[in-house]
């Protein structure tokens, strides 16, 4: 058992203990254990910047920067307080005045060893008091805490205070139990205090109460102690602060203490006093990837698809915005990722019912098809509408190559596997035609019919559209593909106009990038990993081209980040986000045998395909309980080939002579400098069918077919997954918010759930080292095509 499994039970036992106590009497001094923040300073509920003060092991539970002040007014004392804390740490000062220029300042620094899986955290304090006109000089203590919140309804803190302090400043412990019967809004709870210098046969210090979230925005406590003192307070919620104040009245009907406390968090939390009619403005700018590189020199810088996907619903649940304003400007995104883009807009529209404007300084076909979901699309007076449709264009290379004296030597299974063709034929097979026609066809019909209904035009309206593509802005107007042409400045003002309508204000722009929202939960929630697999497959580590910005999925870096979503107990479902052309056989079965090890332990395991899982990309989805892809993303082209350029005869031309010595009758096979024998040939060609047979078995375990039904859909042929679905090469249509829910469901989770990204991404210095090191090593991201196996669909990749 681990020391964290044991500590749980055990520190629990003795907080409920201190508990089943309160009956026991215990003396304690009122003046310790007076509130001096104005909150109840109970050591189970604090876990803002108040817990410095409170329990030092609440900063182990919310990373996010929080402040706490507060100003005590009284005959005598008054306390003034000042706190801070963020990242598992904090500090404190508070200034109590006792009158006749009597005061103490007292300086706190606390910090927290973090949360545990099992919701258990430990922390400490340090204080330096310096008493001013008491005739004491400065002196230290220290308090250790402990805080356990094991489920969601229960929150139980221990505190030993003054460890250390010199004499006349006696030690205590005080406990803590909170609990929430109905939900996070009303919290009662209790506590006990027990003080070096108390003798037991003096009643306890006690308190209870409870504090109750009363709708957005609004929060009130209450709480009473032995003396019957009552302590009342309220605080109104103003997104990432509060105000409010608190008041105590003595036994009797007498006036104690009055505050007024301010408090502010990074976090935003809902309320009612939010500023309405905000606009949300949303960026589309460059390439839209699953992950972002890092620095890179020439790499088109944008964002993710998840963290736009994230502001869309942020913009749709939050009461203070009233709007959407896309601004596109040049955006670079996939088939597969725009569909789920721009389903996320119409979820955006349908469940909101809030305005959307799109501004575009021009536009192609996707850009369109994702804008034309909008109410108003404003496109620039000179800017031009390139509703062309989609093509795909090879160049090929075999007279070139021909020409200098260069052999291309490949071997393939699967006719339809065409990564080889742009060096061995010069004109396109008739199976790659057959193939992505199809797939233009799926795409170009589905973007007509999506831009035909959100516009309210027929198809064929449509196709002629397109037809007489492109169009400048007024002509756009003219036929109603837009709305109006104007420059960003109109756009916003039509945006402002629809949002005035409809909330009675506007109050500017907002951007919900940066918005995290306030975790109210307790205790440790089941985690669902989300591991994102991007790039051509390579052995080795994960990176990117510091020039190019080239994404490269390391087989060695997705493995561990499989191996530890299968060996952590807390991560009870993983999504499996692929965006990938394929790449090295050899990485391929590497990655898949982690998913399969995986799988074993019963965790739900779920592909999400964004825009690609071709070739090695489909190869280590296809052991998933259940592939989820976007309609337009390509996956399969389940097939294998090799081979390698012979430049032997170049060289010879240009005046280069070649001198090879081997030992082996085979040292030769992978040189560039020799052409492959017929014997050696056939031997690559066995090989290449070998692992050809190894994908199609592995293919039909992990989607319960047949290998012969597997084979005939093969051959390297590539699909839409909308036409992948009824061939069993894909479960069902939808985004990474639809992997997500399926695998939680599949985990039988309830309630909150923590996601967990993985694995982690490289920074700049990393990022320059690794390219640095590729470079010196003459290892190219792209891979040099010299005797290797590959899963790789190179036309796929060059379609995103």
């Amino acid at each position: 058992m681990s020391f964290e499994r044991f500590c749980s039970p055990v520190v629990l036992s003795m907080l409920f203990s201190g508990s089943l106590f309160a009956s026991t009497p215990f003396v304690t001094s009122s003046d310790r254990f007076r509130s001096q923040l104005g909150i109840v300073e109970n050591p189970a509920l604090s876990d803002e910047a108040s817990a410095v003060w409170v329990n030092p092991a609440g900063l182990g539970v919310r990373n996010s920067a929080t402040t706490f002040s507060s100003v005590a007014m009284r005959n005598n004392p008054w306390y003034v307080s000042l706190l801070f804390a963020g990242n598992g740490s904090g500090f404190g000062w508070q200034r109590t005045d006792v009158g006749s220029g009597q005061r103490i300042d007292r300086w706190r620094f606390a910090g927290s060893g973090g949360s545990s899986p099992y919701g258990l955290s430990f922390g400490a304090a340090v204080e330096l008091s310096d008493p001013d006109g008491l005739n004491e000089s400065l002196f230290w203590s220290g308090d250790l805490g402990v805080l356990a919140r094991p489920v969601s309804w229960m929150s139980a803190g221990l505190v030993v205070r003054q460890l250390g302090a010199r004499r006349g400043y006696p030690w205590s412990v005080e406990s803590g139990l909170a609990l929430r019967p109905f939900g996070p809004h009303l919290s009662v709870f209790g506590g006990l205090a027990y003080c070096e210098d108390d003798p037991l046969s003096n009643p306890s210090h006690w308190h209870a109460g409870a504090l109750a979230n009363v709708g957005p925005g609004l929060e009130m406590y209450g709480a009473v102690n032995q003396n019957r003192t009552v302590l009342a307070g309220v605080q109104m919620i103003l997104g990432r602060g509060s105000v409010g104040g608190a008041g105590s009245r003595v036994s009797g009907g007498s006036l104690g203490s009055g505050w007024v406390i301010a408090r502010s968090h990074a976090d935003y939390r809902s309320n009612r006093l939010a500023m309405k009619g905000r606009i949300a403005e949303i960026r589309l700018k460059g390439e839209i990837r699953d992950q972002t590189p890092g620095f890179t020199l020439f790499g088109k810088r944008g964002t993710t698809l998840s963290e736009l996907v994230m502001q869309i619903n942020r913009a749709a649940q939050a009461r203070d915005v009233g709007g959407l304003y896309l601004r596109f400007d040049n955006l670079a995104i996939g088939q597969g990722m725009a569909e789920e883009l721009r389903d996320a807009l119409i979820k955006f529209k349908t469940n909101s019912g809030k305005p959307i404007v799109a501004y575009l300084p021009e536009a192609s076909f996707r850009e369109y098809f994702i804008a034309s979901v909008a109410d108003s699309i404003f496109l620039e007076p000179v800017g031009d509408l390139r509703l062309t449709g989609y093509g795909v264009g090879q160049l090929y290379f075999r007279r070139a190559l021909d020409k200098l004296g260069v052999e291309a030597d490949f071997t393939r299974i699967g006719r339809y596997k065409s990564a080889a063709e742009t060096f061995t034929d010069s004109t396109m097979s008739d199976a790659t035609r057959e193939q992505y026609g199809e797939l233009l066809d799926d795409w170009y019909t589905r973007t007509v019919d999506g831009i035909a209904t959100s516009r309210g035009l027929s198809v064929d309206s449509v196709t002629a559209l397109v037809n007489n593509a492109p169009y400048m802005a007024a002509e756009a107007v003219r036929v109603g593909l837009i709305d109006s042409a104007g420059h960003s400045d109109r756009a916003y003002e039509s945006v402002e106009t629809m949002v005035r309508s409809r909330e009675g204000r506007v109050s500017g722009k907002i951007n919900l990038a940066h918005r995290r929202l306030y975790d109210e939960t307790w205790g440790p929630r089941p985690k669902l990993a989300v591991i994102f697999a991007s790039g051509q497959i390579v052995n080795g580590t994960s990176g990117e081209d510091f020039f190019s910005g080239t994404q490269m999925m390391g087989a060695e870096t997705i493995a561990k980040a499989l191996k530890q979503a299968r060996e952590d107990d807390a991560i009870k479902a993983v999504v499996f986000r692929i965006d990938s052309p394929g790449g090295l056989a050899l990485g391929s079965d590497i990655i898949w045998r982690e998913v399969q090890l995986l799988w074993e332990t019963d965790k739900p395991v779920v592909v999400s395909v964004g825009d690609l899982a071709a070739s090695g990309g489909y190869y280590i989805a296809c052991r998933a309980d259940t592939i989820i892809s976007n309609p337009g993303a390509v996956v399969g082209s389940i097939g294998v080939f090799d081979g390698k350029m012979v430049v032997e005869r170049l060289a010879r031309r240009l005046g280069i002579d070649v001198e090879l010595l081997t030992r082996g009758d085979n040292a030769a096979i992978n040189s560039s400098l020799a052409s492959r024998t017929p014997e050696q040939r056939r031997r690559v060609a066995e090989n290449v069918r070998e692992v050809y047979e190894v994908f199609v078995n592995r293919v039909a375990a992990g989607r319960g077919m047949e290998a012969a039904s597997v084979d005939s859909i093969g051959q390297g042929r590539i699909y839409t997954a909308a036409n992948a679905v009824s061939i069993g090469l894909v479960d069902k249509l939808g985004g990474l918010d639809e992997a997500i829910r399926t695998a939680a469901r599949m985990a039988r989770l309830r309630g909150e759930v923590e996601l967990v990204t993985m694995p982690k991404r490289s920074n700049v210095l990393e990022t320059v080292i690794q390219s640095s090191l590729q470079d010196a090593m003459g290892v190219s991201t792209r891979q040099s095509l010299a005797g290797e196996v590959y899963f790789f669909d190179p036309v796929a990749a060059s379609l995103r």
